[in-house]
C-alpha cells in the first residue's frame, strides 16, 4: 500500500501531466484558426457563459491588462462582445 505521501506525488505528477496535455491541445487546435493557446482557453471558458473581467483575470491567472488586450483583438475579429 502506497503512502501518503507516495499517492499525493503520483497525483501531482498526473495533473502535471494533463496540464501539458491540454496545454498541446489548446496550442495545436487555435493554430489553424490563428489563435493563441490563451484566446482559445479564454474562448473555452467563455463558452460556459458570459465572466467578469475580474473573474476571468483569476480563472486565466493573467493580469487584468494583459486579459484587456487578449479581449481587444478576440474583440476585432469578433470572436467575443463586451456586454
Amino acid at each position: 500500500m502506497a503512502t501518503k505521501t507516495a499517492r499525493d506525488t503520483e497525483l501531482t505528477g498526473a495533473l502535471i501531466q494533463v496540464m501539458h496535455l491540454l496545454q498541446d491541445l489548446y496550442a495545436e487546435t487555435s493554430r489553424p484558426l490563428g489563435l493563441t493557446p490563451q484566446q482559445a482557453h479564454l474562448l473555452c471558458v467563455l463558452l460556459m457563459g458570459p465572466q467578469g473581467m475580474t473573474d476571468l483575470s483569476r480563472i486565466l491567472s493573467i493580469e487584468r491588462s494583459t486579459l484587456t488586450n487578449m479581449v481587444d483583438r478576440l474583440e476585432r475579429r469578433t470572436l467575443v462582445a463586451r456586454t
